[in-house]
C-alpha cells in the first residue's frame, strides 16, 4: 500500500511520499511515537548491536551507544545501523508485531530499513564486512519523536513459516544529512529505550488484530495504534454493559476495582465502560439516542439534553462558577485574579443549596454521576503568593498565611515559598473543594457516582490535585488536550491513586471538512481517516491503562466553524470517525482485558453467565449416601415444612430447633421402638458424624419449629437420598423431620 499525503504547514504546503520496495513482506507502516502503548504480549530483545563508518572501515562499535545512522556529503562519514534478532525461539505466527527503538536525536532526512536473514558476530561486522544482500523494508520520514516503531509483522510471519532463525534490520539515512541519528542500544540505561520486538501469538479467532497507520497533524506527524479488524459483537445490558460479566447488582451506577483494574458497574450489576458524546441535544433530523447508541455510544457527556432518555447521561451542576456569580467581588477575584476563593464564608452553605436540586435526579438509575464544575482555575496564576498579595482581612490571605505558617512557621518569608510549596497549595485549594462539594453530592444523591470537576490544563498534571480529587470523587474526569495521546507521565499519575479516571474531552479538527476550523483545543489534521487515526489510538491507550474507565468524544455536532462533531451541522455522518468508534465499541470489553493482561475476560476475571450475576458455588460432590431413619414417637403439633423450589446449588444450613444445642449432639438409638437402628449422617451443615438416639421416657407434646426455607432463595438444593446410594439424590421431608424429632427428644431426655 502506497499513501500520499498532503502535508500543510507555516512553511507551506509539501508532498511526501511514503516508499516501500516491492517485496514478499508488503509494505511495512512507521510508527513513530513518543508513547505508544505496547499492545505485544511478549518481548524479543535484540540479540546484539552495532554500527558500521566508513571513516573507521575496520573498527567495531558493538558496544558503543548511542548507534549513530548518517549519510555523508564525502562519503567518509556514512554511518549503519545493525539490530539482529534470534527468531529460533519463535515458532508460532504472530497477530501483531513491531521492531522499537529509542531514539536520542533526530535529523530532517528520511530514513531507510532493510533487512536480511544473513548472521554477523559484534567482533567481525565493520564497514569492510557490511551486509550487502539485503531488501528494502521501508523508506520514511523522520520526526521529532522519542521512539521509533516499525510494523514488522509480515516479516516476521514469513521468516517464522520459513523456519529462518535470523534477522537483521539495518537502518541508513536515505539522504545526505549534517548531523546523525541517535538511536539506543542494548547498553543504553532506559531499558524502555533498548531495541527489541514486541509480538503477540494469540489465536487467529481471536476478534481483533492490530496495525500502525501514520497521520500529520498541525503539531507535527504522528503514528498509532488502530483495529486492523473487528469480528463479532458483544451482548450488552441496556445501559450498555457487558453481560458476560456481573459483579451484582444495585440499581445504580458503581465504581469497582478487580486485580487492579477499575470498571464502571451498571445498574444491573453489568461491567461498564462509558463510551460517552458531549453536547447531545434532543433537536434535528436524528432519532435519540438511537442514532448515537447504532456506532456504539453508551453514555451522554456534558451538556447534553437530560430528557432523552433510554441512555445514561451526567448532570452539570457549576458550583463553584455561580458561587463565583453570586457577588462581583469573587467573580473578579477568579476572572481577573484568577483565584479561587473556596474559604470565602458562605461557599459551603451555597453549594449545598444548590445540591438540594440533586434530589429530583436521586432514584433515577440512567444518572452515570454528576460533574460538580467544568474546568476550573486551580493551577492559574499563583494560588499561593497571589493570596498572600491580598488585603490580610481577606478569607483568602488568611487561609494562605495560616497554612504557611503550618510549613514555615511564624516567621516565614517570601523567599521560603518554593515551587513546590506553590503546586501543593493549588492541591489544598482543589482538597478544600472536592471536600465541601462531595459531601453535598453524597447528602442528596448518595446512590449516584461524584465525576468532578473537569481538569484540564496543568491542573491534570498536578498531582497535589489529582490525590485531593481522588479523596473525595468517585471518578477522576480529565479535559485532556495539547497531545496526540495520553503521555506516560500523565497515565502515571493517574493511576498512582486511589480512584479511576475518564478523559470527559478530546477531540481533532481535520481540514478537510471545508471549515475555518480556528475555534477550539482540538488539533487539526488533514483528513477525516486521520480524525479516525486519533481517535482509535486515543481509545486503546486509555483501554490500556487499569485506572481508565471511559472517555467522552467532544462533541455530537460540528459548530462555531470548527471540525469538531461526529455529524455535521446539516446532521449527516462522518463516516470513518463512526466506523472507528463502532469498531472500538464492539468488542470494547474483551478488547480492554486482551490490552491488560492478554485474556478476553475482562481483567483477568473469569466469565460468568448467569441472569442473577450471582456467582455460582456449587456443591460439587456428597461423599456419603444419608439413610434416614423415620420419626420416633409423637409429635403432637404439626410441623409445616415448605419445599424448595427449583433448584439450588448452594449448601442449605439446618438450623437446630432448641436453642440450647450449640453443638453437634450424639443422640443414642432407641430400643424399645427400634430394633434395627439406621444410621444417619448430617450432609451439611453442623453435625457430620453417625448419631444415635436414645428414647426419651413419657410423651414429647413440645412444637417443632422448623426454619421456613424463605421463598425468595432461588439456588436450587442439592438434596441426597441414602436409598438411590448416590452423590445427588434425595432427602425426604419425612427423613429431615425424623433427624430434628430424635434430636429433640434426646434433649428432653437428657434434662428429665
Amino acid at each position: 500500500m502506497l499513501f500520499h499525503y498532503l502535508h500543510m504547514s507555516i512553511k507551506g504546503n509539501f508532498m511526501r511520499r511514503y516508499n516501500s520496495s516491492v517485496s514478499l513482506v508488503g509494505f511495512a507502516l512507521v510508527c513513530l511515537s513518543a508513547n505508544a502503548f505496547g499492545f505485544g504480549q511478549s518481548t524479543l530483545n535484540a540479540s546484539q548491536d552495532s554500527f558500521v563508518y566508513s571513516g573507521d572501515s575496520d573498527a567495531s562499535f558493538a558496544t558503543t551507544t548511542p548507534i549513530l545512522v548518517k549519510q555523508s556529503s564525502s562519503g567518509n562519514g556514512d554511518r549503519e545501523a545493525y539490530y539482529q534478532f534470534d527468531l529460533s525461539g519463535m515458532t508460532s505466527l504472530v497477530q501483531s508485531a513491531y521492531f522499537k527503538v529509542g531514539v536520542e536525536d533526530y535529523y530532517t532526512s528520511d530514513i531507510q530499513v532493510n533487512y536480511t536473514d544473513q548472521s554477523w558476530s559484534d567482533d567481525d561486522i565493520n564497514w569492510n564486512t557490511r551486509l550487502l544482500s539485503t531488501t528494502e523494508l521501508i523508506n520514511f520520514p523522520a520526526t521529532d519523536n522519542s521512539d521509533l516503531r516499525i510494523d514488522v509483522r509480515d516479516l516476521l510471519n514469513d521468516y517464522i513459516s520459513k523456519g529462518k532463525s535470523n534477522l537483521t534490520l539495518i537502518i541508513s539515512s536515505a539522504e545526505i544529512t549534517t548531523s546523525s541519528l541517535k538511536l539506543a542500544s542494548l547498553e543504553s540505561d532506559e531499558q524502555a529505550k533498548k531495541p527489541q520486538i514486541s509480538y503477540d501469538t494469540v489465536a487467529s479467532d481471536y476478534p481483533f488484530s492490530f496495525g500502525i497507520d501514520y497521520a500529520w497533524s498541525e503539531k507535527g506527524d504522528f503514528s498509532g495504534h488502530t483495529l486492523d479488524s473487528v469480528t463479532g459483537a458483544l451482548e450488552t445490558s441496556k445501559y450498555g454493559g457487558w453481560k458476560n460479566l456481573n459483579l451484582g447488582a444495585t440499581g445504580y451506577f458503581r465504581t469497582e476495582k478487580n486485580d487492579g483494574a477499575w470498571t464502571l458497574v451498571d445498574p444491573d450489576g453489568y461491567v461498564y465502560i462509558s463510551m460517552g458524546l458531549n453536547t447531545v441535544k434532543d433537536e434535528g433530523s436524528l432519532e435519540l439516542p438511537s442514532a448515537i447508541q447504532s456506532f456504539g455510544i453508551n453514555s451522554l457527556g456534558s451538556w447534553s439534553s437530560e430528557d432523552i432518555g433510554g441512555i445514561a447521561y451526567t448532570p452539570r451542576w457549576n458550583m463553584l462558577a455561580k458561587f463565583i456569580n453570586s457577588e462581583e467581588e469573587l467573580s473578579s477575584l477568579y476572572d481577573d485574579s484568577l483565584l479561587v476563593p473556596v474559604f470565602y464564608p458562605g461557599f459551603a452553605d451555597f453549594v449545598d443549596d444548590i445540591a438540594k436540586d440533586l434530589a429530583a435526579y436521586a432514584d433515577d438509575p440512567y444518572v452515570l454521576g454528576h460533574f460538580s464544575d467544568n474546568e476550573l482555575n486551580f493551577h492559574k496564576t499563583v494560588q499561593l503568593s497571589g493570596s498572600l498579595a491580598l488585603d490580610e482581612d481577606n478569607p483568602l490571605f488568611i487561609a494562605a498565611n495560616a497554612w504557611l505558617i503550618e510549613k514555615h512557621g511564624d516567621d516565614y518569608s517570601q523567599s521560603d515559598i518554593t515551587d513546590d510549596n506553590e503546586l501543593e497549595y493549588e492541591g489544598y485549594i482543589a482538597e478544600v473543594y472536592y471536600k465541601t462539594v462531595s459531601e453535598a453530592i453524597k447528602r442528596y444523591a448518595p446512590n449516584h457516582l461524584y465525576l468532578g470537576s473537569r481538569l484540564h490544563s496543568d491542573a491534570k498534571s498536578n498531582p497535589y490535585i489529582i490525590k485531593a480529587a481522588a479523596k473525595y470523587v468517585d471518578v477522576i474526569s480529565i479535559n485532556y488536550y495539547g497531545r496526540w495521546e495520553p503521555d506516560a507521565e500523565h497515565l502515571a499519575l493517574w493511576e498512582s491513586v486511589e480512584a479511576p479516571f475518564m478523559v470527559t474531552e478530546f477531540y481533532t479538527k481535520a481540514t478537510d471538512s471545508g471549515m475555518e476550523n480556528t475555534d477550539g483545543a482540538g488539533w487539526l489534521v488533514a483528513e477525516q481517516r486521520e480524525r479516525s487515526l486519533f481517535f482509535e489510538n486515543f481509545a486503546l491507550n486509555l483501554l490500556a491503562s487499569k485506572a481508565n474507565v471511559g472517555w467522552h468524544w467532544f462533541k455530537y455536532i460540528d459548530d462555531d466553524g470548527a471540525n469538531k462533531g461526529v455529524f455535521t451541522e446539516s446532521y449527516l455522518p462522518y463516516n470513518e470517525l463512526q466506523t472507528s468508534m463502532s469498531q472500538i465499541a464492539q468488542m470494547v470489553y474483551p478488547l480492554r482485558s486482551y490490552l491488560l493482561d492478554g485474556t478476553l475476560d475482562f481483567n483477568g476475571l473469569a466469565i460468568k453467565e448467569t441472569e442473577t450475576g450471582d456467582e455460582v458455588d456449587p456443591i460439587e460432590e456428597v461423599t456419603q449416601p444419608v439413610e434416614v431413619v423415620e420419626p420416633v414417637g409423637e409429635v403432637t403439633e404439626p410441623v409445616e415444612v415448605i419445599e424448595p423450589v427449583g433448584e439450588v446449588t448452594v449448601p442449605v444450613e439446618v438450623i437446630d430447633p432448641v436453642e440450647e444445642v450449640t453443638e453437634p449432639v450424639e443422640v443414642i438409638n432407641p430400643v424399645e421402638e427400634v430394633t434395627d437402628p439406621d444410621e444417619v449422617v448430617e450432609p451439611v451443615g453442623e453435625v457430620t458424624d453417625p448419631v444415635e438416639v436414645i428414647e426419651p421416657v413419657g410423651e414429647v407434646t413440645v412444637p417443632v419449629e422448623v426454619i421456613d426455607p424463605v421463598e425468595e432463595v432461588t439456588e436450587p438444593v442439592i438434596e441426597v437420598d441414602g436409598s438411590q446410594n448416590a452423590q445427588s439424590g434425595s432427602l425426604s421431608v419425612f427423613g429431615l423431620l425424623a433427624m430434628l424429632t430424635l434430636i429433640i427428644r434426646r434433649k428432653l431426655a437428657v434434662k428429665q
